[in-house]
């Protein structure tokens, strides 16, 4: 950890902070370790910190959002809503990859792409570059906000 820390550092130093830094930890750390990064790395104002925590820690993202400003990222490892839903609707996260894969039904996919915009958390599909994360929907984009603003109770009972 002490070396990805040292690395943002001369990675800052050397490109500033017009390029946008991010860092995929793949839930190789404990929740406590994961706290302890997110802080440390909050001088480096990275655009996200993604995968911090395992999907069975989500809870710990709630404590890292109070102690934290670094923007996260979850989302590929999610296996249904009851998973990711809480996250995105305490804003416990910033950045969402969109779960499931093939058998993903496009009205799941609609819902799940309005559901995040109105809460303005960026989505992006599984097996994507991050760069992805900025606007990957943009077929939906439009659906999303319409839903948003008119339906949001239709789109909850598509969750």
């Amino acid at each position: 950890m002490n070396n990805t820390i040292k690395m943002f550092d001369q990675l800052r130093s050397k490109l500033g902070f017009d390029v946008e830094l991010l860092h995929d930890v793949h839930e190789r750390v404990p929740p406590t370790q994961a706290l302890v990064l997110a802080k440390a790395v909050e001088p480096f104002r990275l655009f996200f910190l993604e995968d911090a925590l395992a999907p069975e820690d989500v809870s710990w993202f709630q404590i890292m959002r109070q102690q934290s400003t670094t923007p996260l990222a979850m989302g590929e490892l999610f296996v249904n809503r009851h998973e990711w839903l809480p996250l995105v609707t305490n804003r416990w996260i910033d950045f969402i990859r969109r779960p499931g894969g093939k058998a993903w039904r496009l009205r799941v996919r609609r819902s799940f792409i309005t559901w995040v915009s109105c809460l303005r958390c960026c989505s992006a599909p599984r097996n994507r570059p991050p760069i992805a994360l900025i606007r990957s929907d943009s077929d939906l984009a439009l659906v999303s906000v319409l839903v948003c603003m008119q339906r949001l109770k239709a789109v909850l009972a598509f969750l």
